[in-house]
């Protein structure tokens, strides 16, 4: 903390109170005991609003598009599984319908074939016609001849035939299918192959007989149930880390599982802080609405403190708040091209986390909460999602009680997610 002689506010923003590093139960609960002073009141830093509020948030969207909304029923962001530690899923992307070129062919004749040169021809097929995205020229394929080369006709529409340049991009308009042709080549995107891990996350609360006896601040009941909220708070806290942050490692297929960083770092990344204006803003927000889940039109749009501001300020007026009646919840949005942008601050992407200036997109139906399932020694099913359970173990001596999860994250179509650096 700096303060100047006149007790003003000047340097770097530092704080002047310390807050006290976790130790443990035993330090937790010694602070609690006094003579019964239910006048006192006790006041707990929460940092994040339940602990979890990107998953509460992505759960409750989930559950009222999925048209349920009581707690065990599940959404379109959360899924039940039978695999466990590892579980895998096929991502299919969708089809090409772009191909670059990669070599100069000639202004050739209208009406008349040519010979192009592509990277690669996977999905192109005959009767595709496609456009020259610079000279506006639209050609209709006539043979696939290799891996890289086909053949066209050449003004097809009104554009003129030009020379083409390497790295000019033709994008698929339709088909053409000549008269007396009843079929096209069957073409199709293959899936990818990938995996996640789940991760137990635990948090456990013990107490003796003599913090069951002695008085506390607030009553002996209070104490209890703020241990118990706690421990729940500090459970959600972990899972909230663990889906932003979580990562895995190609030599440790188990215990660490990818989170949302990880996830958009297979998707859209970049730096626009440089001159951020709407257009910049806008032009790589609305690429990420080319991936959007079935039957959705909104994303999660998760920003740090400055990176909120930096939107505040272009976007004075523009931000609507709503509330969404299913959920119950009051959320800011804004619309850009074709789809809505759910808007979340979140105090993990902070200074520290390194994150601080950064935004997150994430589709509610493309990043699912995982839960095992399986069943105990009395044959009654189970499942991952949180619980809490009293060690068997324990006595009116001392009695322990632990708050468990297991849960990972099903993260598909990386393209639909996005990791921009926006201020």
């Amino acid at each position: 903390m700096a303060l100047d002689s006149n007790l003003y506010a000047t340097g770097a923003v530092t704080s002047g109170t310390v807050a006290p590093a976790s130790t443990s139960g035993e330090s937790y609960y010694s602070t609690f005991r006094t003579f019964d002073t239910s006048t006192v009141n006790v006041f707990e830093v929460e940092s994040l609003a339940t602990g979890s509020p990107f998953l509460t948030l992505m759960t409750k969207i989930g559950r009222s598009k999925d048209g349920s909304g009581t707690f065990k029923d599940l959404g379109i962001s959360e899924e039940l599984t039978s695999e466990y530690p590892q579980f895998k899923f096929l991502e299919i992307d969708q089809e090409t319908d772009a191909w670059s070129c990669n070599a100069v062919t000639a202004a050739g004749t209208a009406g008349a074939d040519s010979t192009f040169t592509v990277t690669s021809t996977a999905g192109l097929k005959v009767s595709h016609v496609i456009r020259n995205v610079r000279t506006n020229e639209q050609i209709r394929v006539t043979a696939v001849t290799s891996a890289t080369q086909f053949t066209a006709t050449r003004k097809m529409g009104d554009a003129t035939n030009v020379a083409t340049q390497v790295g000019d991009t033709f994008v698929l308009i339709a088909t053409a299918v000549a008269h007396g042709v009843n079929k096209v080549a069957d073409t199709g995107a293959p899936g990818t192959l990938r995996e996640n891990n789940m991760q137990k996350f635990m948090e456990t609360i013990t107490i003796t007989d003599r913090d069951m006896l002695s008085n506390k601040f607030g009553g002996k009941e209070e104490f209890i149930k703020r241990r118990l909220h706690t421990g729940m708070y500090n459970l959600r806290m972990q899972m909230e880390r663990g889906a932003l942050f979580g990562e895995k490692s190609a030599y440790n297929d188990i215990y660490t599982s990818e989170g949302l960083v990880g996830f958009a770092r297979r998707g859209l990344v970049g730096d626009i802080s440089s001159g951020l204006t709407t257009r910049t803003l806008e032009d790589t927000l609305g690429l990420t609405t080319e991936y959007m889940s079935p039957g959705n039109n909104t994303k999660v749009l998760l920003l740090s403190g400055k990176a909120k501001s930096a939107i505040n300020s272009l976007y004075t007026g523009r931000i609507q708040r709503e509330s969404i009646a299913d959920i119950k919840e009051q959320v800011e949005t804004i619309e850009i091209g074709t789809g809505k942008f759910m808007i979340m601050q979140h105090s993990l992407l902070d200074q520290q986390s390194g994150y601080n200036g950064y935004g997150l997109v994430v589709d509610p139906g493309y990043f699912k909460i995982m839960y095992p399932t399986g069943k105990d020694l009395e044959m009654n099913g189970i499942d991952g999602r949180a619980t809490f359970t009293i060690d068997p173990t324990s006595d009116r001596f001392s009695m322990s009680g632990t708050y468990s999860a297991y849960a990972g994250f099903k993260n598909v179509h990386a393209n639909s997610a996005a990791l921009l650096k926006i201020a």
